[in-house]
């Protein structure tokens, strides 16, 4: 056999080899990928359902209060600004979301 034709097949074997050897080895990585982006996926939806009833508790809170700055009785009002205060006391927990309110 001439020189070029056995390098050629030996070229051609060793790009064979490198192929199945890619697939075999990349296989995992990609399940691996799949279900670490599954798991983050899930995280992050659990971490905004979290965010979304923090949310609605103080909004809850807030709005409970502010309605009742507006009682004829003094001792409403006195808690309806003490709960207004722990809010606001409370405000650093919520730093970094947005409020609209």
């Amino acid at each position: 056999m001439d020189l070029v034709v056995e390098l050629t097949i030996i070229s051609l074997v060793v790009a064979i080899i490198s192929v199945i050897l890619s697939i075999i080895f990349g296989i995992p990585n990609y399940v691996s990928a799949y279900y670490a982006k599954k798991d983050y996926d899930k995280k992050t939806q659990t971490s905004v359902t979290q965010e979304t009833q923090i949310d609605n508790r103080f909004y809850e809170r807030f709005t409970q209060a502010v309605s009742q700055l507006g009682s004829e009785k003094m001792g409403i009002r006195l808690g309806a600004i003490s709960s207004l205060e722990t809010i606001a006391n409370k405000s650093d927990e919520y730093s970094g979301q947005s409020w609209k309110i």
